[in-house]
């Protein structure tokens, strides 16, 4: 996609973007970082120096952070300034992107759908998808080829299904949702009763996951069903990719989850529970709103306040980093402990 009139970045909705110089009239079709600029191009540009390699690269428009904004704009620039550029590389990126196209207008002929199903307005079926009986999709869905909907799921307006995505039976996906390819929603939680013969008997998952509204997925995902209730992820959460959430979890809304991360059955986590990548959060716990965790942590204890959190065993943030800090030197520390004990005729 492009932009048929710079103008009409003046438009979009609960922008602060204001033109400063150059032509708005003309057409942008690419957009640009400072280091690999395409000639004619859209760049954004938050530093001086940045600003300096937009202009050599030859952009043809600049979107600039208000305070760098210098006063000699060369007139053959179009630029613009915002007070925030990642807010407005939220609102200026839809404009170019090309995901739209990846959809199969329709309901492919190699989907199998049930007749039984609902299906809505203008919503796009990829080729060989199966879609099960008493399934509800809104308008406006998207879902990429190869994914499976088993029986009594719904999906929610507008929600995005991309490739090879597995939604088990009687799950629920919210309005505005984002499902990266090979994710699976619904798998059975890991449930085994063991006898005292070290035999493994199954507890059937008849449970469901229920995800909120406007909750981004990332590839390779797995969401197990809980048992009987429901694992849920709150409205706008965003998981990274290669995440696992065991079965009767809870993400509280607004979560923001980076890759790797696994959390084990029956865990509660409060809302806004931030974490770094490769981290894991241990079986039955409670973890407080406001939670951020640094990665490649390890949780094991109830996190009954919210705050910055790090390392294994977990402490507070500044501790962690203290910890850390203290392990590379733990062996030279040892040989100057030893030779003071020595010297003052001490056994360890």
């Amino acid at each position: 996609m492009s932009l048929n009139k710079l103008e009409d970045l003046l438009n979009i909705s609960d922008s602060d973007l204001k033109h400063i110089s150059g032509n708005i009239t003309s057409a942008i079709h690419f957009v640009s970082t400072p280091e690999k600029i395409k000639k004619g191009s859209l760049v954004f540009v938050s530093s001086k120096e940045q600003w300096t390699l937009a202009l050599e690269g030859g952009a043809g428009v600049i979107i600039a952070l208000e305070k760098i904004l210098p006063t000699d704009i060369p007139k053959t620039v179009s630029a613009f300034t915002t007070k925030n550029i990642k807010l407005t590389m939220t609102q200026v990126l839809p404009l170019f992107d090309k995901s739209s196209r990846k959809f199969h207008k329709g309901i492919h002929q190699t989907a199998v759908v049930s007749n039984q199903a609902i299906i809505g307005k203008n919503v796009n079926i990829g080729a060989h998808c199966f879609v099960g009986k008493n399934v509800k999709i809104a308008d406006g869905v998207n879902i990429g080829p190869n994914s499976v909907i088993e029986d009594d799921v719904t999906i929610g307006e507008g929600t995005t299904l991309h490739a090879q995505v597995f939604v088990g039976h009687s799950c629920v996906i919210g309005n505005r949702c984002d499902i990266h390819a090979h994710t699976t929603i619904g798998s059975d939680g890991f449930g085994f009763y063991t006898d005292n013969q070290y035999r493994h008997y199954k507890v059937p998952q008849i449970g469901n996951v229920v995800i909120d509204d406007h909750v981004e997925i990332g590839a390779s995902c797995c969401i197990d069903r809980a048992t009987i209730d429901s694992t849920f992820i709150g409205a706008g959460s965003k998981l990274d990719n290669l995440c696992h959430i065991a079965h009767n979890c809870t993400v509280g809304e607004n979560s923001l989850i980076a890759a790797g991360f696994f959390v084990a059955g029956s865990t509660h986590l409060g809302k806004r529970f931030t974490t770094g990548g490769n981290t894991v959060v241990s079986t039955q716990l409670s973890v407080a709103d406001g939670v951020t965790l640094a990665g490649r942590s390890t949780v094991t204890n109830d996190i009954p306040e919210g705050g910055q959190y790090g390392g294994y065993p977990l402490q507070p943030l500044k501790d962690a980093l203290r910890t850390i800090s203290t392990i590379g030197n733990i062996v030279e520390m040892r040989k100057k402990i030893a030779l003071i004990l020595k010297t003052l005729s001490i056994k360890e």
